[in-house]
């Protein structure tokens, strides 16, 4: 299953030395940047993708036509794995190994894992042609679902697979339409879901649904609320680099740490666009800016989180970053006025493996720590996620023949040729995180311990 492993000796995450060298390398760090979206704040995984599943599909029936029923269809949580991959030419959703080869792959929903005859007629020699773009971070005609709010589009993308294969008759001689209509269709939904502006204006299905009802979709964090507070303590400056708006963090850091959350930080990053410009390499560097409009210490729901997106909008660039300051969008490169002079003594926290983890070490001399929740279920319903692919870390063609309708793996390495592997982005855990953790709390012996 997604969140457990029957052979941990297989990989070095649970090694205890390794945890004990990384815990010192932490231990040496002088400044903690830490990410908000399921790695300081911890979503209730589960709830969070259904919520999703339905938000997305419930957006195409509404606005763009499609049938009725895709709103009732069941939310399948065993479908939802984080590294899955799909190919927008083929429709196909697959589960990369770390050599590019596809040990799992299957065409929408309904249809069972195709074979590994399948599997090569399609993908020569078993290889997925698009690995190298994905390795190297770049954008192409394929989805990655690497973090918390994508992972379930990578069943909505089947789903849909399904509803066009069945009202389209053209095919080509490999089986799949050159290219399926809904994808702009789905772009639509995801920028009405997830835009900046969605927040403030109560749009679409999903943010309402966590403004509604915050205990469903979020853990409050007190545990970790007390290690912040007692590494604050010893002298090391911590810093919030958030992708999220403004407005938004604000009610996600309230709700798990309390009206008094900007204390627990020396400065504040929303809207850093890691994946876009931060940890890149542009010839211009996006600078810092301040925020034009002052919201500290306005409760959401006030100033904060009514529509229009006030408190999202830029100001005036910054020449350096203050402590205690807060800013808008910038470039890793721009942070010396808080990293100081030797940034090798920097260690970033994320759980998004390519754009924190992964991007860290490309670009940056800091060291990276990976939040992989998969690495131990904290509720029971977690269990079933992603269990119909098998495990998150690795890829062994004997898991898919359990599965119902399986055989369908490939595996095996740079050949395809069947057994064991790590999986691409269990690879990029393993390899370039020098500490990974289930959740940040598993840094806060000694503390209470978080509640529901």
């Amino acid at each position: 299953m997604g969140y457990r492993r029957s052979d941990t000796s297989r990989t070095s995450l649970y090694d205890a030395e390794r945890i004990a060298r990384g815990r010192e390398q932490l231990d040496k760090s002088q400044c903690y940047l830490l990410d908000m979206d399921q790695t300081l704040a911890r979503y209730r995984t589960p709830a969070v993708y259904e919520l999703v599943h339905r938000a997305l599909l419930s957006f195409m029936v509404d606005n763009k036509g499609y049938p009725a029923a895709l709103k009732e269809v069941a939310f399948e949580p065993g479908f939802c794995l984080k590294g899955l991959v799909f190919d927008t030419e083929t429709g196909d959703v697959l589960k990369i190994d770390e050599h590019g080869a596809i040990c799992r792959a299957r065409h929408g929903f309904a249809a069972p894992f195709l074979t590994q005859e399948q599997v090569k007629a399609k993908y020569p020699g078993g290889l997925w042609p698009k690995f190298q773009k994905m390795v190297n971070r770049e954008r192409g005609d394929f989805f990655l679902f690497n973090t918390l709010f994508d992972v379930p589009v990578a069943l909505v993308c089947a789903r849909l697979v399904d509803n066009e294969d069945a009202s389209r008759e053209s095919r080509d001689a490999k089986g799949h339409q050159a290219a399926y209509a809904f994808l702009p269709h789905l772009f639509e939904a995801l920028e009405h879901t997830y835009g900046p502006p969605a927040f403030g204006e109560r749009r679409g299905l999903f943010f309402p649904s966590l403004l509604a009802s915050p205990s469903t979709f979020l853990w409050k964090r007190p545990r970790v609320t007390s290690w912040l507070q007692a590494e604050k303590a010893k002298g090391r400056n911590l810093f919030l680099v958030t992708n999220s708006q403004v407005d938004f963090s604000e009610f996600i850091m309230q709700e798990s740490f309390g009206a008094d959350w900007r204390a627990l930080f020396d400065g504040i990053v929303f809207f850093a666009r890691k994946g876009k410009g931060f940890f890149e390499l542009p010839a211009v560097k996006t600078p810092f800016f301040r925020l034009k409009n002052d919201t500290r210490g306005l409760a959401c729901g006030e100033s904060v989180c009514p529509g229009g997106g006030a408190a999202n909008e830029l100001g005036e660039a910054a020449p350096t970053l203050e402590m205690g300051g807060e800013y808008l969008q910038g470039h890793h490169s721009l942070m010396s006025g808080w990293l100081g002079h030797d940034p090798s003594n920097t260690t970033y926290f994320g759980d998004h493996l390519m754009a924190d983890v992964k991007a860290v070490r490309d670009c940056t001399s800091w060291q990276a720590v990976a939040v992989v929740s998969e690495l131990r279920a904290r509720e029971p319903s977690e269990d079933a996620l992603g269990a119909t692919w098998g495990d998150f870390f690795s890829c062994d063609s004997n898991d898919a023949a359990e599965q119902p309708g399986g055989g369908g793996g490939v595996g095996g390495g740079a050949e395809g040729g069947g057994g064991w592997t790590r999986s691409f982005l269990g690879s990029v855990a393993e390899d370039l995180a020098v500490v990974c953790l289930a959740d940040m709390d598993d840094l806060c012996p000694g503390f209470e311990s978080d509640t529901a």
